[in-house]
Parts: structure tokens; C-alpha cells; sequence
């Protein structure tokens, strides 16, 4: 009789104890089925966030400036081989005019003694674009120089590095 009684208390015991234990595991389960809803859940496309619109803008801004480049590289190249000598000026119209994106800004083309180099900046980003043309010292006996141009290099700048120099 006594050994009744102990497994009827010990019953009463798990009962009681599995009945003030499930609610709050049925609460957490219906917390981490919330939590795995909105984790498996189609979130907004990657392509319409404002981070990627911007970035997106940044690449094509720098596409851009360096299509200016090759552009300015090919007429500046013309008119090396014509006259002879760089030109720091650059002409929007006849033999030598170049493409331009009205998003740029420059280019500005500055001459050095063995080189000439073009810069570019653009309206949606802080970046600007290079572009150096270096002149063949083999063929410095020649009439006409040859200047050979490198590929358009882009980097970002800050106030800091501006106050540097």
C-alpha cells in the first residue's frame, strides 16, 4: 500500500512538473519559429537597397571617368603623332575631339618633361581617375616622340590626404 501511494505521488510529481513546464517551452518554440520565419524570409532584393544604388552609381561614375581616358589617351595620341609634341589643351570638336560623360568633370591635363597626364573627376563619387602617358625613351632620336599610355588608374581621396601635400 505504501508502495501505491509513492507512485501515485511521483506520478502527480511528473505531471505537475510537465504541466507547469509546457508552456513556456511551447513559448519558446513559438519564438524560434518566428525567428526562423523571418530569417528564411524573402528579404528585399539586393538590387534595390540604397547601398548597392550607391555603389552602383560609384561604379559607374569611375566606368565612366576611365572611357574618358582611353578617349582623351586616343586624341591626345593623334595629335602627338601630327604635331609632335602634347598638348595641354583638349578639343570637344574636330580630329582630336574626345567623349566626354557630362557626369565628369576635367579632365585636366598637365605636362610633365617625359610624360603628360590626364585627371578626371565625376559627380557621384568622391574618386578620381588618372591616366599617364609616358614617353618611349627609345625612340627619342626620331622626329616624332611616341608617348605610350598606361591604363587609367582610379583612387578615393579625402580632405586629409589634399592638406598633406
Amino acid at each position: 500500500m505504501t508502495r501505491g501511494i509513492i507512485y501515485v505521488v511521483a506520478a502527480v510529481l511528473v505531471i505537475g512538473g510537465l504541466a507547469a513546464a509546457v508552456p513556456p517551452l511551447r513559448q519558446r518554440a513559438r519564438e524560434l519559429a518566428a525567428d526562423l520565419k523571418i530569417i528564411s524570409a524573402d528579404t528585399v532584393d539586393v538590387m534595390s537597397s540604397a547601398v548597392y544604388r550607391r555603389f552602383a552609381a560609384r561604379r559607374q561614375g569611375v566606368a565612366a571617368m576611365k572611357a574618358a581616358l582611353k578617349s582623351i589617351a586616343a586624341a591626345e595620341s593623334a595629335f602627338v603623332a601630327d604635331s609632335g609634341r602634347p598638348t595641354p589643351g583638349y578639343r570637344l570638336e574636330g580630329r582630336y575631339a574626345f567623349v566626354n560623360d557630362k557626369s565628369n568633370f576635367g579632365p585636366f591635363i598637365e605636362i610633365q618633361r617625359d610624360r603628360w597626364v590626364a585627371k578626371v573627376g565625376n559627380n557621384n563619387t568622391t574618386m578620381s581617375c588618372t591616366l599617364t602617358a609616358m614617353l618611349d625613351t627609345t625612340t627619342l632620336a626620331s622626329i616624332k616622340w611616341r608617348y605610350h599610355a598606361g591604363e587609367p588608374v582610379c583612387a578615393g581621396w579625402t580632405a586629409a590626404d589634399s592638406l598633406a601635400r
